[in-house]
This record gives C-alpha cells, sequence and structure tokens, in this order.
C-alpha cells in the first residue's frame, strides 16, 4: 500500500462519512479492494476496511474483510497485536478476530489431542513390551498390575494419569530409559530436536482443563 495509503486512507474516509462524500469513498474502496493481502498487512486493512459505519456498512468490502480475517487467524497473537492498527480495531472486529483465532485454536486442540494420547500409549507398549523381550533390570517398565492386562491399557490414559501414581511413574520410568544416561542434560536416544520428559504427565492432565474430553 503506497505511503499516501497508509496514512491518509483512514483520515479521508472519516471525513468522507462525516460529509457524506460517495466518490471519496468509491476511492478509498477501490484503492481497499486492489491492494494485496498478506499477513503483514491484514490487520491495518481489516481496521481501514471497519474504521466507519459508512465503510463497514459496504458490501463491497465485504470480501475485503473476510479475506482479512482468514489471514488473521493463523498469524501468532504477538504478530495480531505488534501492528499497531490491532489497537484501533472497530470493538465488533476485534472480537471477531479473537473469536476466530480461538476456534482455530480450539479445532487444533481437539484433533491433536487423539493423537498425542495415542503416541504417549504407543511408547508405553511398546517399551513395556520390549522390557519383556530383553528382561534387563536397568531397563525395566514396570505395568500397573491395576490398568495393565497382556501388556495392553486398560482405561484411558487422561484418568490414568489423574488418579494412578503407578501410571505416572511408568513414563517417568519411559522418560529416563529413553535417555543416554541418568543426568539431567543427558540427550535422548531417538535424536531430532524435540523430546519429552515427565511434564507430559501434567500437560495430559491440563488437557481436561482446555477442551472437554
Amino acid at each position: 500500500m503506497c505511503t499516501f495509503c497508509v496514512n491518509q486512507v483512514e483520515h479521508v474516509l472519516k471525513l468522507a462519512d462525516e460529509y457524506q462524500a460517495g466518490g471519496i469513498i468509491d476511492v478509498c474502496v477501490k484503492i481497499l479492494k486492489s491492494e494485496p493481502k498478506s499477513e503483514g498487512n491484514a490487520v491495518k486493512i481489516l481496521q481501514l476496511a471497519t474504521c466507519t459505519a459508512t465503510v463497514r456498512r459496504d458490501e463491497r468490502l465485504f470480501w475485503v474483510r473476510e479475506r482479512c480475517y482468514k489471514l488473521i487467524e493463523n498469524m501468532e497473537l504477538k504478530e495480531i497485536k505488534k501492528d499497531k492498527a490491532y489497537d484501533n480495531l472497530e470493538k465488533g472486529s476485534l472480537e471477531r478476530v479473537l473469536v476466530k483465532r480461538n476456534e482455530r485454536l480450539e479445532t487444533f486442540i481437539k484433533d491433536i489431542y487423539p493423537q498425542f494420547m495415542g503416541l504417549v500409549e504407543c511408547c508405553l507398549w511398546d517399551s513395556v513390551k520390549m522390557t519383556n523381550i530383553t528382561n534387563k533390570m536397568d531397563s525395566e517398565i514396570t505395568p500397573c498390575p491395576q490398568h495393565y492386562q497382556n501388556r495392553k491399557a486398560k482405561g484411558n490414559l487422561l484418568g490414568r494419569m489423574k488418579n494412578c501414581s503407578v501410571c505416572r511413574r511408568m513414563i517417568t520410568q519411559l522418560v529416563r530409559n529413553l535417555k543416554l544416561s541418568l543426568s539431567e542434560s543427558a540427550k535422548f536416544k531417538y535424536g531430532g530436536d524435540y523430546y519429552f520428559d515427565e511434564k507430559v504427565i501434567a500437560m495430559i492432565q491440563d488437557f481436561e482443563k482446555i477442551i472437554r474430553v
């Protein structure tokens, strides 16, 4: 967007709204429609496309606003808020930005929940299986007698992490066995850049606070 557009469109729109200068509004609408939309300018363009009652009602800007909402939906909140235009967003637009982003995150968390829990269950199952095969005391994971039968878990993982200290200890044993040594700073055997540790127990429990599971 050109310097004139960035610095003047909002001021011009407000004057045009006050004096009902339709021709000037038409020019501003054309500018907003033609400007390429990106995550870098979506907040600013949305703010301009909602800054007066007249432009908020203008159906010609409907898809401009929708495109901006879609871009903002996938941005991090800190990216959204660092744009100075964020503080000047009209209340209804601001609420929609936050609601849409919250809906996006909730959908993602609900999708990732069964995958994440399944991966943890799989790791526990595989470790219990390998313990039975190798029979090494230093890598032993003791299956919970109440919640494991034939090396398979009974009951959901969240309930076990909340209510069973033996099942929680299995996670601790699993993390210990995946390290190359017993030191706190030891690297994990499976490589890569990301790891899980005992904090996964609290994360599993926190899922219940975030979504209805």
